[in-house]
């Protein structure tokens, strides 16, 4: 199916249309299909369908609290999560906004070429269609990133302040300001 991407301000009025993209398959079974590209073993990737199946907050929040996030910073990601993949780690989409495929809790984004965070998540969650399922492994490679590793040095002073930063230093969207608005506003139920 698809659908157009339209940004909207807080009072709806349409800011900008992005253009079509497909919008994912959430069928249970994902069968990948290759795409050229290869990850670290050799194996083509995939062109993968969207998992349907979404991890408990609470049980992501338990493992962020386990690796040293305080609250906030749980919160912050907790948001973003949400926003990025509805808690699901295999969401995929195969081309978004123009770009390359994407996918995972925080829709980590190749370029066209099949080059970039995508791809990287896959391989350091063990390749094929781990990563579908490997939510810990995507936090784990989120951590791992220099943003990733600043984040969880930086102390904020709210859930909404984490929420924002992550936006606007990591996930980068279109429409930057307003997402980290839009998301700030909300982080605090996950707090």
């Amino acid at each position: 199916m698809k659908v157009m991407e339209i940004i909207l301000s807080g009072d709806d009025d349409i800011l900008s249309k992005t253009g079509w993209f497909d919008l994912p398959s959430l069928d249970k079974d994902s069968q990948p299909t290759t795409t050229g590209s290869t990850d670290k073993t050799g194996t083509a990737l995939a062109n993968y369908k969207s998992s349907a199946n979404a991890v408990n907050p609470n049980d992501i929040k338990k493992y962020l609290l386990s690796k040293g996030f305080d609250n906030n910073q749980a919160a912050g990601w907790l948001v973003n999560i949400k926003w990025e993949s509805g808690f699901k780690p295999g969401a995929y989409v195969k081309s978004d906004a123009g770009q390359g495929q994407s996918g995972g809790f925080f829709g980590f984004h190749d370029k066209v070429n099949g080059n970039g965070l995508f791809t990287q998540m896959v391989n350091a969650t063990g390749g094929g269609n781990k990563w579908q399922t490997d939510w810990q492994g995507q936090l784990d490679f989120a951590m791992r990133d220099s943003r990733g590793a600043e984040y969880k040095r930086t102390k904020f002073s709210s859930p909404g302040e984490a929420a924002s930063w992550w936006v606007t230093h990591y996930e980068k969207p279109a429409n930057t300001s307003q997402q980290a608005a839009i998301r700030a506003k909300s982080a605090s139920q996950y707090a």
